[in-house]
């Protein structure tokens, strides 16, 4: 049986893959999130591209990509979920530029009333969060979960993010925020701790960097795909690492494709759906940062 771990390693063996992932204007898909569209016809992704900008995107077949219009600007790290409410809800990581203390950047969520509003990028209700874990930046925000009270302003949302610990590395955190105003978060130590025993366990050190993550459900158990990195600064040791929620344990994943590895890799993203072919299917991204590589995508029908 192919394992889980082989199945998001393998690019090779992918029902179908690309790597330079661009839209039908030309623009690299950075930073992919990628979900069901909720038409019932193909799918929905927000990407990073350009100078700051986060796009909207749909698609048919998952390879080939319709711009739509921008969602955010001045803001990297885009993450999406669709709500009960027919709505959407966009997480990035923001930075206006504005003289902030220490600079960098804020986790910030953005609330589209309907598909239609996300697909013409008009916004509704927004929140640009206070940083509490660290003076200089918190963001690649992902979200876990959504409850609507009935509505985005009596709502319970919680989202996972980075900190800059000490202003010196990034660390992993989750926050909730009741009735799209009141906001808590803590680190989340037992997932940092998980992916440094796992780098130890392949005679690694990983002294850089603990990012991005994505949350996803396989075969009935929760997993966490998140990015760290050997060596702070240095964007050629990015890894990638899976973490099992049930036995509190990561263990690290080498990205490789037919003709060998691929190399540093981060920015990773995961969601089981329904592939075009009507199966069940598991949706991979990536961001290598070889500049031969750049935004993959690839996904793989599940037995």
């Amino acid at each position: 049986m192919t394992t889980l771990q082989q199945i998001i390693a393998d690019t090779g063996n992918a029902t179908k893959a690309v790597f330079g992932l661009n839209d039908d204007q030309g623009n690299g898909m950075g930073c992919l999130k990628v979900i069901q569209d909720s038409d019932g016809k193909g799918y929905l992704a927000v990407y990073g591209y350009g100078n700051a900008q986060i796009g909207v995107a749909t698609s048919a077949d998952l390879i080939n990509w319709h711009y739509r219009a921008d969602v955010d600007s001045q803001a990297t790290q885009p993450y999406i979920t669709a709500l009960t409410d027919g709505g959407y809800l966009v997480a990035d990581e923001y930075n206006n530029g504005a003289p902030l203390p220490g600079g960098g950047g804020h986790v910030r969520l953005v609330y589209f009333a309907s598909r239609a509003a996300i697909l013409a990028g008009n916004q509704g209700h927004s929140i640009t969060l206070p940083r509490t874990l660290s003076p200089c930046n918190e963001g690649t925000p992902n979200i876990y979960s959504v409850q609507l009270q009935p509505d985005i302003l009596h709502s319970t949302i919680a989202v996972g993010h980075h900190y800059h610990r000490g202003c010196d590395v990034d660390r992993q955190a989750t926050g909730v925020l009741k009735n799209f105003k009141t906001w808590t978060t803590a680190p989340q130590d037992t997932v940092n701790n998980a992916v440094i025993a796992a780098a130890d366990a392949v005679g690694a050190t990983l002294g850089g960097n603990i990012g991005a993550r994505d949350y996803f459900w396989y075969q009935g158990h929760r997993y966490n795909l998140i990015e760290g990195q050997y060596t702070k600064g240095d964007f050629s040791t990015w890894n990638v690492y899976l973490y099992h929620w049930a036995t509190r344990s990561a263990e690290e994943i080498e990205m490789t494709q037919s003709s060998g590895t691929i190399g540093s890799v981060g920015n990773p993203r995961a969601t089981v759906l329904t592939g075009p072919d009507g199966k069940a299917a598991l949706v991979v991204t990536f961001f290598g940062f070889d500049p031969q590589v750049g935004p993959i995508l690839y996904y793989r029908t599940l037995v």
